[in-house]
């Protein structure tokens, strides 16, 4: 087990993550088990901020106070004052709020400190060698009032003006975590109510975390309709595409709206959406030509206007602000025991991945292309590394040419070509110069593999002679000319003797693997 965990321990030390955990998930039967593996994290390297919402506790107290002013209700009436999703905090609401967040903060802290103890050995805990951690809170940023909006006083809420980087830091280089609340005071001394969801995300990006983890309570999938394999990963574009499809908004002020339209349109026939169990609520994604782009426009498999819905939606739109903000991943994870583990350490993962556009910039060659490709790769050919392709070969076989570009100018190329069995061929991978170094073969080698994996090849192949040892060290493993197609065995040059290396992908999680080494 920890053979195939090492790679991921090694890659998450010293990066810095900031998890979100909704308020419901202080009520759940598992939350002392979450708080466990948010401490494991802690002692593997991770450096930690914790974003605690408490919306949940917030709309209790309200129900619980509508319900006691009318004794023969049950509460059940209660209708939050709200604009546009966005809670209107008033002095009443604010009082609530802040015993909320105070409770909330205090309950977190308790079970994470049990954690961190727990998971700290005796002798560091007796001693206080600097081992054991602590969870530190505090006012690590500022907020400021949504003030008047179309008429609206919003009065007491907020959205975050200011994140202290810098106290963040001083704290991780204690090796202790952050613990963050809703409530953000601003530099007069008012106090703010500020969108937990919204704040992680802005942490997030202040801070360049590596990731943001967002905890869906009532858990998410998404299945590819075509062939019903579970999703899990989207790319940016992705997601934003899917979420303006759904009439999903995230705005700056720290707020987000669905149009419950947007998915009341889709088909409902085959399931109701939320089961109760968290597994319901599908999103379809079919293939195209580029591994970067899904069609958002069958999505909701299982789409009704229900809570998981909704808030699967949310999270993704959040994942989406994140990333804008100049984070690098972020992940969407049901909060079952042990899941959280599952996702940062192993290859299978058990959430949503949304990752950054790595591969922008490489699209599909045309004719218009060949000249640059060739002016790329003639150096190399003249050296011997490459076979030469004359131009005309090149006119034909445009389709199978990919380019990488940078202000129009061809900065890599590479070449992918489908044969029987699944099989596929990677070849002429050029990386201009003046651009190596920089993760662009790692980019175009991601993207061609990706690729593969769209159009059904699983085993794909590359044929070298100089550069061998840089396809080994992305998982190549040299095999002998019988393991080729038959059909690509049979033009195989014996005379020019190059090595044969063969990778097997097993999924988008195997590239998603290679992908954290390469864009750290």
């Amino acid at each position: 087990m920890f053979r195939g965990s090492a790679q991921y321990i090694a890659n998450h030390r010293n990066t810095l993550v900031v998890y979100h955990v909704p308020g419901e998930l202080l009520e759940w039967g598992g939350f002392s088990d979450l708080m466990d593996d948010i401490a494991l994290t802690w002692l593997l390297g991770m450096k930690i901020v914790l974003v605690c919402g408490c919306r949940h506790q917030i709309d209790r107290r309200m129900e619980e106070a509508t319900a006691a002013a009318d004794p023969g209700g049950d509460g059940a009436g209660y209708d939050p004052v709200r604009r546009s999703s966005v809670r209107v905090t008033d002095a009443d609401t604010l009082r609530v709020v802040k015993e909320e967040a105070g409770y909330v903060r205090f309950e977190v802290e308790r079970q994470l400190a049990r954690a961190l103890r727990q998971h700290g050995s005796p002798r560091a805990i007796s001693s206080g060698d600097g081992i054991d951690g602590n969870v530190v809170s505090g006012n690590f940023y500022s907020a400021q009032p949504f003030g008047v909006i179309d008429g609206v006083d919003y009065m007491y809420t907020g959205f975050p003006r200011r994140v202290e980087v810098e106290k963040i830091r001083n704290v991780h280089n204690s090796n202790d975590i952050v613990l963050l609340t809703p409530l953000g005071v601003s530099p007069s001394g008012e106090i703010f109510n500020v969108n937990s969801e919204s704040l992680a995300a802005n942490v997030a990006g202040n801070l360049g975390a590596s990731k943001v983890i967002y905890f869906a309570v009532r858990g998410t999938a998404l299945v590819k309709r075509d062939s019903s394999k579970i999703v899990q990963n989207l790319r940016l574009s992705d997601a934003r595409n899917l979420l303006q499809h759904y009439r999903v908004r995230i705005h700056k002020r720290g707020f987000a709206s669905v149009d419950d339209r947007g998915i009341e349109d889709v088909d409902t026939s085959s399931g109701d959406g939320d089961n109760g169990d968290g597994d319901a609520d599908m999103v379809n994604v079919e293939k195209s030509s580029s591994p970067s782009q899904h069609n958002p426009h069958d999505a909701l498999k299982h789409a009704r206007s229900t809570p998981a819905v909704t808030e699967s939606l949310l999270k993704i739109g959040w994942a989406t602000s994140a990333l804008e903000r100049g984070v690098k991943r972020a992940h969407i994870l049901a909060p079952t025991n042990g899941a959280l583990l599952q996702e940062l350490y192993t290859r299978d993962g058990s959430g949503i991945l949304i990752s950054r556009d790595l591969y922008e910039g490489i699209r599909p060659a045309d004719v218009n292309d060949v000249a640059g490709i060739y002016d790329l790769i003639d150096p190399l050919v003249r050296m011997g590394t490459l076979v030469p392709r004359p131009r005309s070969v090149m006119e034909k076989d445009i389709n199978s040419y990919y380019v990488y570009t940078r202000d129009d100018l061809i900065v890599a190329t590479g070449q992918l070509k489908r044969f029987e069995g699944g099989y596929a061929e990677i070849g002429c991978l050029v990386v201009s110069r003046d651009y190596r170094s920089q993760g662009r073969g790692d980019a175009m080698l991601g993207y061609l593999e990706r690729l593969c994996l769209q159009c059904g090849a699983s085993k794909v192949f590359v044929l070298s002679t100089q550069t061998m040892e840089w396809f080994v060290e992305r998982g190549f493993r040299e095999v002998n000319v019988d393991a080729l197609p038959p059909s690509r065995r049979a033009v195989y040059n014996y005379s020019r003797r190059s090595k044969i290396y063969m990778k097997k992908i097993d999924g988008d999680r195997d590239l998603d693997a290679a992908e954290l080494w390469w864009n750290r």
